[in-house]
């Protein structure tokens, strides 16, 4: 029980350890503040990545490995929809093509997806509504065509009505494509990192040079062919690697354009006979098939279903080349995709690593304050010895004073890190765009602090409670003052006079420019799993710096501690 009273007794009457405190809650802080940001933009990749490639790809995934694709994809894609792990499967072509259009020139990766898939296998959402691109539209005719059909379906479905280009056929539509957002030359973002409609590319005609596959990947016996396509709508995943190079157009045009549809071959000479052979049907063929699993399905349960498939359709076929071109990849085992995510991933160990390395200075504060304590409360350690106190009470002592400590300072950080990280970008805006106002709210903050601290410490004084009124005075005013900040800051700056609007703009300094970055905003989002593991490992650095001076403590000899002056 003593040791519980002298804990509460030294945490109400000695400022010391509120210093340690403060050094565990900003150490604490700062690791959770590093691991949630870094945390937030490899999730951030990872779900740009994954609503792109669906959740198991089957086919080849290498891209300096040339493939002509794998017949019977067809029946691939049945014998997956009875597999209760697979929600949805469907085919794709990827191909390397010249894209020619204004401004741009160069290889581009063209993907041929059917319209279905869009939204559900592949999860992403043309970028253009209807109302975006006709409100650009200048002449009142081209505006109500424009927004006479739904724009957004027109994407999913690559297909463009034919009354855009001139053709009055009721119902017809032709087929067209859906560029990724960085491949258009036009776009730039602003200073909140958005694209504007003005600079869409929609309605335009992009020209793409084909080169037909066989069916080991060679190219050698065919043209080049050259092809036209509307574009109906423009894509922005948030994987960046992908929105810079990719082009996505109809399966079938695509499939028709490389020779890779169902044919008929010529007949074959048999020299034995001296005629030629029946002729042959040559199957149609896709490179990849991308499958869905059903929401709650693990991972690794929708690739053993895909292996599955793959090795039924094999057995069904044996001259089939499902064997030597399909291979079965989980999304996040994808070479491209894996090396852009585990670069990240590295990027946050080494940053949480340094900043932890760092947070060893809350373990010696601690230590070094627990050891002032031991020498101060020398004499007290003697008298509780003099009385009954055992060697392990003693030690017991300061060890739970710096749990205490611990608890105290983690939980602090804890609460710290979340305040912040949810409000990054406040922060980023305040500094980016009102810096000057918000220097003149934060002094006259200051000012208001100082002014309740000094007159509830006078207030204090005539009741002999000055000290402890004015730090509660400080901590209440400041706390609730920088929360006023956080919370209304947007307010206060949409109100600001014009000449102050012209020194935030000269004088701004943004930690997060939009238009460099590819996300829009910083991640706010704590990881509770790690944070709660580092609020633990707080409270054992703050214990393991109190053992030392603790063991120090235990071992004094009592009479000598009882003449320690």
């Amino acid at each position: 029980m003593y040791q519980l009273l002298l804990i509460s007794h030294y945490l109400r009457r000695r400022m010391i350890p509120l210093f340690a405190a403060l050094a565990v809650t900003l150490c604490t802080a700062m690791v959770i503040i590093v691991m949630s940001v870094m945390g937030g933009f490899l999730d951030l990749m990872r779900g740009s990545a994954h609503k792109l490639t669906g959740d198991v790809v089957i086919g080849n995934v290498e891209i300096n490995r040339p493939t002509g694709g794998f017949a019977h994809y067809r029946e691939l894609t049945e014998e997956l929809g009875k597999d209760p792990a697979v929600a949805r499967a469907t085919p794709v072509i990827e191909c390397l093509a010249m894209l020619n259009m204004p401004g741009k020139s160069g290889f581009y990766q063209v993907v041929g997806v059917e319209g279905g898939s869009i939204g559900d296998v592949l999860k992403f959402e043309p970028m253009w509504k209807s109302e975006d691109i006709a409100n650009q539209m200048g002449d009142p005719e081209s505006r109500a065509l424009w927004s006479s059909f739904d724009l957004q379906k027109a994407g999913k479905s690559l297909s463009l009505p034919a009354s855009l280009i001139g053709d009055r056929t009721p119902g017809k539509t032709i087929p067209a494509a859906m560029l990724g957002v960085e491949v258009n030359p036009r776009h730039y973002r602003d200073e909140h990192g958005q694209y504007s409609p003005s600079n869409a590319y929609v309605g335009g005609t992009i020209e793409l040079t084909l080169v037909p596959l066989g069916d080991r990947g060679q190219s050698g016996a065919y043209e080049p062919k050259k092809r036209a396509l509307p574009v109906v709508n423009e894509l922005k995943s948030g994987f960046y690697e992908y929105d810079k190079s990719r082009i996505y157009v109809p399966f079938d045009w695509l499939q028709q354009q490389l020779e890779m549809s169902e044919r008929e071959t010529a007949a074959e000479f048999d020299p034995v006979t001296g005629q030629g052979g029946a002729p042959k049907i040559k199957p149609a063929r896709c490179t990849q098939v991308l499958i869905a699993g059903r929401p709650g399905v693990p991972l690794d349960e929708v690739r053993m279903a895909a292996e599955r498939a793959v090795q039924r359709i094999c057995d069904r076929h044996p001259d089939c080349n499902l064997d030597a071109y399909a291979d079965v990849t989980p999304w996040d085992r994808i070479p491209f995709i894996r090396g852009l995510l585990n670069a990240v991933k590295s990027e946050k160990g080494m940053m949480t690593f340094l900043f932890a390395v760092i947070g060893m200075v809350a373990v010696m504060m601690v230590g070094i304050t627990f050891y002032m304590i031991v020498l101060e409360k020398t004499r007290d350690i003697g008298i509780l010895r003099s009385i009954g106190a055992s060697q392990y009470g003693i030690l017991s002592l300061f060890v739970r004073y710096g749990l205490v400590i611990g608890v105290i300072g983690s939980a602090l950080g804890v609460g710290l890190a979340y305040f912040v990280v949810t409000h990054l970008n406040n922060l980023e805006h305040l500094l980016g765009y009102n810096v000057v106002t918000g220097i003149l709210c934060n002094a006259l903050l200051a000012a208001t602090v100082v002014a309740a601290t000094v007159a509830a410490f006078l207030s204090g004084r005539r009741e002999g409670a000055g000290f402890e009124r004015g730090l509660a005075a400080f901590l209440v005013t400041l706390l609730a003052g920088s929360a006023i900040l956080f919370f209304g800051f947007t307010d206060i700056g949409a109100h600001r006079p014009e000449w102050l609007m012209r020194l935030d703009e000269r004088y701004a300094c943004p930690i997060w420019d939009p238009r460099y970055y590819y996300f829009d905003k910083v991640p706010d989002t704590v990881n509770w799993l790690e944070a709660r593991w580092v609020a633990v490992f707080a409270v054992v650095a703050s214990v393991m710096g109190a053992l030392v001076p603790a063991v120090l403590a235990a071992s004094k000899n009592p009479v000598e501690a009882m003449r320690h002056e």
